[in-house]
């Protein structure tokens, strides 16, 4: 069979800070910030959304000169979180560290999503781009993408695979390989990391893995790549 191409499985997903859009201008004589900021973190602690705002949050803080709280709002894809942010005080105190999925995908997955990704928000900048890896357990015969592919399809119940929820690149990543090749592999979405310890929900299952993938091989647990 054709070999998957390396876009199958390396998604790249953008992280953009965001702030309420329609924040007043400081008034003449008024310094900001003057009181501590909040970063709206749409992801659970310990995914890589959580990871990147809280070195940016740490950097930025400390050259604004006041701190920089993290909130996680974890749910829907990201899209509860958002949508917090979207429906604060436009003052200027609220941010949002935005994804791929939060201001795109989002729109296309859920018919009635809450907030308006293009009104209701206005870009700072783009702080990052994260790598989507595909790893797999390392008890799992699977060597290589296409043995995995074969594997699935001869089983019947195929293979899960994980997320860090519904609408991430993740997700958008294990359909676009199972759209493409036929293989046989179902979703499991997670609101925290996509993959945490020994939390499986079936004995075997792919782990789409974008924080803890190193961990995992230093512990002999995990096998994968780019």
């Amino acid at each position: 069979m054709p070999r998957p191409s390396k876009s199958l499985i390396g998604f790249i997903a953008f992280l953009t800070l965001m702030s309420v859009a329609g924040s007043p201008g400081t008034a003449v004589g008024q310094r900001y910030p003057a009181k501590p900021i909040r970063m709206i973190v749409p992801f659970g602690p310990g995914t890589t959304t959580d990871i990147i705002s809280r070195l940016v949050g740490s950097s930025l803080g400390n050259e604004l000169g006041q701190a920089l709280i993290i909130e996680n709002r974890p749910g829907a894809g990201g899209s509860m979180g958002t949508n917090a942010a979207a429906k604060a005080a436009a003052d200027g105190y609220t941010l949002v560290m935005g994804t791929v999925g939060t201001h795109a995908i989002n729109v296309g997955l859920y018919p009635q999503l809450p907030y308006d990704p293009l009104k209701e928000f206005a870009p700072i900048g783009v702080v990052g781009y994260t790598p989507t890896l595909l790893v797999v357990p390392k008890a799992m015969p699977a060597r290589t993408v296409a043995q995995l592919i074969e594997l699935a399809r001869s089983r019947p119940d195929g293979l899960f695979y994980a997320s860090a929820g519904n609408g991430t690149s993740g997700h958008l990543a294990g359909e676009l390989l199972k759209t493409r090749t036929g293989a046989n592999l179902t979703h499991v979405p997670s609101e925290g990391p996509a993959m945490n310890g020994d939390v499986r929900p079936r004995p075997e299952r792919v782990h789409d893995l974008l924080s803890r993938h190193e961990r995992g091989k230093q512990a002999g647990q995990e096998r994968g790549g780019e």
